[in-house]
């Protein structure tokens, strides 16, 4: 039998501060459909959140990778059909076990984060007594710096292809934000820029049908004008003319004024068609608002600083230098040229962050 050689694991993230995390009585426990990611070396267990993944809670309060507020596809592979991953399509029904590779149709709908996995979470089995789990429980950090590599990644954390993180930029003060992988990346001017299309800023005509009625006429009867009176944007409702047109095309000059008081113009109790005019400027600003509230929901921190170990001024750098061990021991820094966690091994760049949940 070939002689096992563990070497030291190496991780994208490092805590570079206490804090505040939180875990224990909550019970967190990663959700059973989650794909595996890498099979641990030590244990023979597959993992399948990383250590420094922003996570977020599925419906059921299991924890999941965050993914910026999109939903994201499950792809499974034959790893998941040997260790007897749940299939998300039968998830909280049969909860039958993977049968096939690719996409399984489901996707993890879009969250918000909650805070970032401390180490590594071991695929959850549903079946198994708890007291034999090895992670019964796990924990999430709050409020804690810490540190991440920045590089290119194939199949980081999540199911979502390669991305060059060492290729954006990260200035200190600057907000970070989960990407579909879970891996912080800076907000940028695009995420909070919100797409309106104002098809005509001029104000449009409405008309819908209406029935008045009582002697004189009750407008509080009338469900169309009470509507547009006290309609939600702008909160203030609707001010200003309409028409009301008759069967036999008389028209009626109506009014709101801003004190609400209606006047229909002499109209009596009948059938009519109300016409009023609107514009596309106030969904548009709606909208606006929305594409906002998204944004502030996915903030995770700011940046710190961003470091940078392959130039000549490292040394200059506190609290950062490259660590040559001795060879053979299979210690940290013997297969990235000396860059310890939290420091990519090609680029020896990271990013320090302050994570404020």
């Amino acid at each position: 039998m070939p002689k096992k050689v563990f070497g030291a694991k190496i991780n994208k993230m490092k805590e570079y501060s206490d804090g505040d995390r939180i875990g224990g009585g909550l019970k967190f426990r990663p959700a059973p459909y989650l794909p595996i990611i890498t099979m641990d070396k030590q244990t023979d267990m597959g993992i399948v959140i990383k250590k420094g993944t922003i996570v977020s809670l599925d419906s059921n309060g299991y924890i999941v990778p965050a993914n910026g507020g999109t939903a994201q596809d499950v792809l499974y592979s034959s790893t998941d059909i040997e260790e007897g991953v749940i299939d998300l399509d039968s998830f909280g029904a049969t909860n039958d076990a993977v049968a096939a590779t690719g996409d399984c149709g489901s996707d993890i709908p879009a969250n918000t984060p909650i805070g970032v996995a401390q180490y590594d979470m071991f695929q959850w089995d549903m079946e198994a007594d708890p007291w034999y789990q090895i992670q019964r429980n796990v924990a999430i950090l709050e409020d804690r710096m810490v540190l991440y590599a920045l590089g290119t990644y194939n199949n980081i954390f999540n199911q979502n292809g390669t991305v060059d993180y060492s290729g954006y930029t990260y200035s200190p003060g600057h907000w970070v934000v989960p990407d579909g992988n879970g891996y912080p990346v800076p907000i940028t001017a695009d995420s909070l820029a919100a797409t309106v299309t104002v098809t005509n800023p001029k104000p449009q005509m409405v008309t819908e049908t209406v029935t008045l009625s009582g002697d004189p006429v009750d407008i509080e009867a009338c469900t169309a004008i009470p509507a547009l009176v006290e309609g939600e944007y702008p909160e203030s409702g609707y001010v200003g003319t309409f028409m009301l047109v008759s069967g036999t095309n008389t028209v009626y000059l109506g009014s709101v004024d801003a004190d609400r008081n209606v006047d229909v113009g002499g109209a009596s109790a009948a059938d009519y068609t109300l016409v009023y005019w609107t514009s596309d400027v106030d969904t548009a600003i709606e909208s606006v608002e929305s594409d906002v509230e998204g944004v502030l929901n996915q903030l995770v921190g700011r940046v710190v600083r961003h470091v940078d170990l392959s130039g000549d001024d490292s040394d200059m750098i506190s609290g950062f230098d490259k660590v040559i061990p001795v060879p053979g021991l299979g210690l940290p820094g013997t297969e990235t040229d000396g860059y310890g966690d939290g420091v990519d091994a090609t680029t020896g760049e990271g990013v320090v962050i302050q994570l404020q949940f």
